[in-house]
């Protein structure tokens, strides 16, 4: 199996990973053989390698007498793979000889939609406040070393611009996206330039650090997508990416695990794009008319009304979910979007009290009737006074009245115990260490880019070239001479990587300003 992978067609393992890549168990239909341990594959710098992984139960009997598997596409994938390799070597394989299951996994990168992908395994990776020392002499330096979570990242995304078989350029903004520009150039086989713009598959890779000042409107916004992948349970042990779809209130008895994060059916994959672009409202309706899409034709309604989530929720309950049913992952996606949106509006009343408060300081006050109405715990009482008081930023002064108002509030969020002394002083260091919170603030800005207080122009990309430090002195030299210098808006391709994350409402308006200027994001 491993040479099929390794030898038998072009970028064959990276095809695989561009499919959402997995664990790969093989079962022998005649003699019943089923791998007593299953094996994970491993890229790294151009490397394949079989990984047994020792922790990993994982019950495929129970997907044996299926037509299709769960990962349908990356099954059809690697069985086209192995009939192939008989060919080659004149093997007589019959075709009922192989069936091939796979077990879900995370990956180097998943890909959501086909034009939005995130790296599971460094979710919680966020650009440094500071980056080092900066000099002309500096710069001029190829890194002799990076940490761990930067190699990681780069080998990633290696493995990510192999699968799409491209040219790329690279260009930062921001000192950590710099430093991984450098480390993906270290690693890379190739250190001859690439610039190229004209040719069809060279593209700009931009690279840019995820500024803190943005930080609080990510999951804040009324994209559907985002409401996904904020309001859902992640699977245990496989990152917060792999977001579970619970089918069993539907009266289903879907014979796989079903998730959302990556490898899904192409229509679904189609439909998740449609999501991105929507709002909850709008996003709701579409999914209506999806689901009504799944019904039997005698179920299905004359007349729809007015959308609403019990609605949708109605008729996913008269959608066959059983073998056969045709409802697969398409009918998971629509459950997803209507547990989300219903998880969502229960959290519509804290909203309106966190605008409140954002607005203004006295405002604060309100929280202490919410608290005692709503029955709120101590933890929402902290996470909303610790939201209130980072947004303001070092604007807010807190004087004596409004410190004396935000300590009864947390007094009041302890109501069902006896406040004592050492209570008494926790809640003191608890407002000081919020103090402590807005003053970081000023500090917080547009760190590499652009100053929006002070600079009202665009921030300009910084190239990076192939070729470490020698590469570096060419293209200076070059510039000295006269020589052109590359620049991003050359390029009829962009490919954004977001270095502390991205929303899905940020990659639909970056991709509309990419379109309206002729570039494919």
């Amino acid at each position: 199996m491993l040479q099929v992978l390794k030898w038998s067609v072009p970028n064959g393992l990276n095809t695989l990973f561009a499919s959402g890549s997995l664990i790969v168990p093989i079962d022998d239909g005649i003699t019943g053989f089923n791998l007593s341990l299953p094996s994970s594959l491993v890229f790294l710098k151009h490397v394949q390698e079989l990984e047994f992984v020792n922790d990993l139960a994982v019950a495929f009997d129970a997907y044996l007498g299926f037509d299709q598997g769960y990962f349908a596409l990356v099954e059809e994938k690697i069985r086209g793979w192995v009939e192939e390799s008989a060919r080659r070597h004149n093997s007589d394989l019959d075709d009922d000889d192989i069936e091939i299951f796979v077990e879900s996994a995370p990956l180097s990168f998943a890909t959501i939609t086909h034009d939005f992908f995130t790296i599971p395994a460094l979710d919680s990776m966020f650009p440094s406040l500071t980056g080092p020392p900066t000099t002309p002499q500096k710069s001029l330096e190829a890194p002799t070393s990076f940490d761990a979570q930067t190699r990681q990242l780069a080998a990633s995304l290696i493995t990510l611009l192999d699968a799409l078989s491209v040219r790329e350029e690279f260009f930062v903004l921001g000192e950590t996206s710099r430093t991984l520009a450098r480390c993906i150039i270290s690693q890379s086989s190739t250190d001859t330039p690439r610039r190229n713009p004209t040719n069809p598959n060279s593209i700009a890779v931009l690279l840019m650090d995820r500024s803190l000042d943005l930080s609080v409107v990510a999951g804040r916004g009324d994209n559907l997508l985002d409401t996904i992948f904020r309001e859902l349970e992640s699977y245990e042990g496989l990152g917060p990416l792999d977001k579970k779809v619970d089918v069993s209130v539907y009266g289903s008895t879907y014979p796989y695990p079903l998730s959302i994060a990556h490898s899904v059916e192409l229509d679904a994959m189609d439909f998740l794009k449609v999501v991105g672009s929507l709002s909850v409202k709008d996003g709701l309706v579409a999914v209506r008319k999806r689901v009504v899409d799944l019904m039997d034709p005698s179920k299905k309604p004359k007349v729809l009304g007015r959308v609403s989530v019990d609605q949708v929720e109605g008729f996913l309950k008269q959608c066959s979910w059983g073998k056969g049913g045709g409802v697969g992952k398409m009918g998971a996606l629509c459950a997803a979007v209507v547990e989300a949106v219903k998880r969502d509006s229960q959290k519509e009343l804290i909203k309106s009290v966190e605008k409140a408060v954002v607005g203004r300081v006295s405002a604060v006050v309100p929280v202490m009737d919410f608290v005692a109405t709503q029955q709120c715990p101590m933890e929402d009482v902290l996470a909303l006074l610790t939201f209130a008081v980072s947004a303001m930023g070092p604007d807010m002064q807190i004087d004596a009245d409004i410190r004396h108002r935000l300590r009864n509030v947390l007094l009041e969020g302890l109501r069902r115990e006896q406040v004592d002394e050492r209570k008494e002083m926790w809640i003191e260091e608890v407002l000081d260490r919020l103090e402590m919170i807005a003053d970081t603030r000023s500090g917080m800005k547009q760190r590499g880019l652009i100053d929006p207080d002070t600079f009202h122009h665009t921030a300009h990309s910084y190239h990076i070239p192939y070729g470490g430090t020698l590469g570096n002195v060419l293209n200076k030299f070059s510039r000295l001479l006269g020589g052109a210098v590359p620049r991003i808006r050359e390029y009829r391709r962009v490919l954004v990587f977001v270095v502390g994350g991205v929303t899905a409402q940020e990659v639909r308006d970056v991709r509309e300003v990419g379109r309206e200027f002729g570039v494919d994001v």
